[in-house]
């Protein structure tokens, strides 16, 4: 099986965000993030590709208050999604139809283009 020169880095990335985001569960932000390490992702100027996509939703709701901002999915991304960025500059992934995304949306400010 070959992986081309880009996947590979994104996956050593993502690997090691996770084993980090696992092993330090000091504080209420931390432990959510842990919880959704596979919805993670790396900076945007890190991505390859349509710029600000998902591969996946995180499965955990985040509390709104451990939350800064939010803006949407590139549209021409393959999955519709809600990228949040949490108060440590963590970006989460979510379902824009789940109910707390949508109260989440409603008590930050709009999203800035």
């Amino acid at each position: 099986m070959k992986i081309s020169g880009t996947a590979l880095p994104l996956f050593v990335f993502l690997l090691v965000a996770s084993f980090v985001l696992v092993s330090n569960t000091a504080d209420e932000d931390t432990k959510v993030q842990a919880e959704a390490a596979h919805s993670l992702l790396p900076d945007l100027g890190d991505l390859i590709g349509p710029d600000k996509c998902c591969h996946n939703y995180t499965s955990k709701a985040v509390p709104c208050h451990l939350l800064k901002s939010y803006f949407y999915a590139d549209g021409q991304c393959f999955l519709h999604a809600i990228i949040f960025v949490s108060r440590k500059n963590k970006k989460i992934c979510a379902n824009p139809e789940d109910k707390w995304v949508q109260k989440c949306q409603r008590e930050l400010p709009p999203p800035e283009y």
